[in-house]
């Protein structure tokens, strides 16, 4: 999760950096669709403002409370201190271990997702993710996993 923010430089806030872990999650570059399989374990279904994890939610608030990541005026950033540093394992995302480095088939996929969708605002990403699923209706969806959704 530490690798968004530090990669966009900034990240609008914590619906963009939701949506982007549901694609490096469930959306595959290569294929340029998505995939049932998540690449990382959390489990994301629909919710109030379109897909959502709280696994995701916990990490994100938990990597606030421990200063590495800052909520600001001008959305999200790393802390200067985890510039540059990226994450493995879901374990390790929230860990204290901030030497690991990603493995190159999640940098591939995190980079593929930050260079198709990274310009794109939490709205956007909102609307495309729902989009991408088939979903337009999200109260019809309401609660249930994304998983069963991915064709």
């Amino acid at each position: 999760m530490l690798y968004l923010p530090s990669r966009l430089g900034q990240c609008e806030g914590r619906k963009k950096l939701m949506k982007l872990m549901f694609l490096v999650e469930h959306f595959d570059p290569g294929l340029g669709r998505l995939v049932r399989k998540s690449l990382l374990g959390d489990s994301f279904l629909i919710y109030h403002y379109g897909v959502f994890s709280f696994e995701v939610m916990n990490c994100y608030n938990e990597l606030v409370k421990e200063g590495k990541i800052r909520e600001g005026p001008g959305g999200l950033e790393s802390s200067p201190v985890c510039r540059g540093i990226s994450l493995g394992s879901p374990e390790k995302r929230g860990g204290s271990d901030l030497k690991l480095e990603l493995g190159e088939k999640l940098r591939e996929r995190v980079d593929g997702v930050i260079e198709r969708f990274g310009n794109l605002t939490g709205y956007e990403l909102e609307v495309q993710t729902l989009k991408t699923l088939g979903i337009s209706e999200k109260d019809r969806y309401f609660g249930r996993p994304v998983e069963s959704i991915i064709r």
